[in-house]
């Protein structure tokens, strides 16, 4: 067995640190035109602004808004058209560019010098956003203080570790209490289906956080109970226990059904989600709303 010499090993560390060194630079590069990028977008958002679409009323200067609407919406085109992204790619990243550049200037800055990426603007910007919007004094000086405090973490933590920080230090700054926040959000819950491929669905429901996951609990629990029926009834019938099959694969899908064991043992038994699945369908349809 071939073993490595003093020199080979140094020469392998040398070798490495040298190409660790051009990725650090490499990466400096790629963030510094990402704040190039950003500044880009900035401009075009600011080429579509409704100041720039005045129109004479009443012997008054007015901003012309729905102008301004037609030129963002040709300007967003245009973009997707060149990046051959879609438009809702293409709004998101002109809405981050916004809010970046206008409210978050020494985050920009760090981008720009490549200290941190753009993934952790992202971050600290989308964190930011309860702590209110445009630039009054008052929310300019608690944002200001709320970005002086991130970007202590930012600069050695990851975006996936620094989200849970900022939304913490966030909280702090914010112009709404969470419950004020919770009781104009819980206004907007509602139900919706979204169609997919090959004849399923998605259904789905925005709604508050202790009511969805008491729900997911409660389908888990059932189906954990009907999971082990089940076991029963294909042990005893001796039937196939291979996972899979579609939402009819058991008997009559609720605990203590009546069908037979010769027709359990015909199926193959439902994995935990099938049986959420199953279970969710059925509480709803054969229960009274």
């Amino acid at each position: 067995m071939a073993t490595s010499t003093p020199f080979q090993t140094e020469f392998s560390v040398v070798a490495l640190n040298s190409v660790v060194s051009k990725i650090e630079v490499a990466e400096r590069e790629r963030r510094a035109s990402d704040a190039l990028e950003v500044s880009l977008f900035a401009e075009a958002i600011d080429q579509v602004l409704p100041e720039r679409f005045l129109a004479l009323s009443g012997g008054k200067l007015v901003a012309g808004n729905a102008q301004a609407e037609i030129a963002y919406r040709a300007m967003r085109a245009e973009l997707a058209l060149a990046l051959t992204a879609s438009e809702h790619t293409i709004e998101r990243r002109l809405s981050h560019a916004y809010e970046l550049t206008q409210y978050y200037h020494e985050t920009f800055l760090r981008l720009s010098e490549g200290s941190i990426s753009r993934a952790h603007t992202e971050v600290i910007v989308q964190a930011g956003h309860v702590i209110g919007e445009g630039i009054t004094i008052d929310v300019a000086a608690r944002r200001s203080a709320y970005e002086a405090a991130v970007l202590v973490h930012a600069a050695r933590e990851t975006p996936a570790r620094l989200r849970p920080i900022a939304k913490r230090l966030a909280e702090q700054y914010a112009e709404l209490t969470i419950d004020e926040r919770f009781a104009e959000a819980h206004q907007a819950r509602r139900v919706w289906v979204v169609d997919q491929e090959d004849g399923m669905s998605d259904l789905v429901a925005h709604i508050p956080t202790v009511e969805a996951h008491a729900i997911y609990d409660r389908l888990t629990q059932a189906g954990k109970a009907l999971a082990l029926v089940e076991a029963h009834r294909f042990a005893k019938a001796g039937g196939e226990t291979s996972s899979g099959g579609g939402p009819e694969a058991s008997s009559g899908g609720e605990v203590g059904g009546g069908a037979s064991l010769e027709s359990a043992a015909k199926v193959q038994r439902r994995n935990r989600d099938q049986l959420r699945a199953d279970l969710f369908f059925r509480s709803l349809t054969r229960g009274q709303l």
